[in-house]
Parts: structure tokens; sequence; C-alpha cells
């Protein structure tokens, strides 16, 4: 069954007067959240490369489908929700991962990157009264092609801000279209 996109309005049967926007207010308001915020990070690229036509789905093999090409987005802060006396060492999950076949329900295949490019999206504010998930001027974006991130980092499991920056390009929002699109090779960065 495909998903649909649901409309704000939408009741929730059974429950009296209750819409969708009720339930998403009361599970997703809490943006600073490692899962959330993960989920508005991939919200973000995706609104940037304008491939948000279909609802998110879970266990896709990449976490957006640009055209083509599959974009792999991870995220991860100085800042997090629960009590911390410094800020949190920022790094990234880029483990390989089996093929997950909606249609079978089973993974399939040797695990592998299925995604031809990375963004990883670091929100660096490390006062958590200042810290605003939602502004995406305050975020930093890290674009690098898969063949780099296999080339440079083998198979490790993860990988420090530090190692990120080393090998991909830093963009602000604004720029983050263009720098995916470069490092596609689908233009010349200028």
């Amino acid at each position: 069954m495909t998903a649909r996109f649901l409309e704000h309005h939408e009741q929730v049967p059974g429950l009296d007067q209750t819409t969708i926007v009720d339930f998403w207010r009361w599970a997703y308001s809490d943006v600073l959240s490692n899962a959330n915020r993960s989920v508005f990070a991939e919200f973000m690229v995706g609104k940037a490369l304008g491939c948000l036509g279909q609802p998110r789905v879970e266990w896709d093999s990449v976490d957006l489908h640009y055209g083509e090409f599959g974009i792999e987005v991870k995220a991860s802060a100085a800042c997090q929700r629960w009590f911390h006396s410094k800020p949190s060492r920022i790094s990234f999950s880029i483990k390989k991962a089996p093929f997950w076949n909606d249609a079978t329900g089973k993974y399939e295949g040797e695990p592998t990157r299925s995604a031809h490019c990375y963004v990883f999206c670091c929100h660096p504010e490390e006062d958590r009264a200042k810290a605003n998930v939602l502004d995406v001027q305050s975020w930093d974006f890290y674009v690098v092609p898969v063949n780099t991130v296999n080339t440079a980092l083998g198979h490790q499991k993860s990988v420090s801000l530090a190692t990120v920056k080393k090998h991909a390009i830093h963009c602000k929002f604004e720029r983050l279209k263009a720098t995916v699109d470069s490092a596609l090779g689908l233009v010349s960065e200028t």
C-alpha cells in the first residue's frame, strides 16, 4: 500500500474532535530530540532539492529520491534534549546496510551504501536555551559523493565531524541544491 499525504483537517476515527494535526503536534513538536531532528533534517534537504512529492518511507534504501539519484541524510548536533554538562561529540552513522525490500518484507543483498550522495547536517549550537532547530540558517551542511565516502572511509560505521570536513563540501541552506548537484556531477560548482 502506497502512503499518501494526509490533510491537516482529517479526523482520527474514534477520537472525538481530534485531527491528525493533534497527533503531529503531540508526537513531533520536540524537534531537538534525536529522532525528530533527523527527520527534520531529511525534510530540509528534501525541500532544498524539491523532492518531497511523496510521503517519507521509513525503511527505504535511501532517505530521499532526487531524480535518478539516492540521497542519504545524516543529522547530528552539539546540543541534545537531555541534560549534558558539555556539548555532544558530533558524529554521523555511515554504516553499510542490506537493502530493505518492502514488497517481500525482508532485508536483501550484501550490506552497501545505497545512496549516490551523503548530506551531513550539523546543528552546531551548544546552548540548549538558544538552539532553534527550525531555523534552517543555523544549520551547516556537508555534501560528499558516496564514492568518496567508500574510498576514504571504507568499512567505518561512523564518522566524526572533523573527518567529514576533510572530505565534504560545506554550505549553508541556500547553496545546498547547487552543492548536491555539483557533487552528483549535474552541474559545475560556480
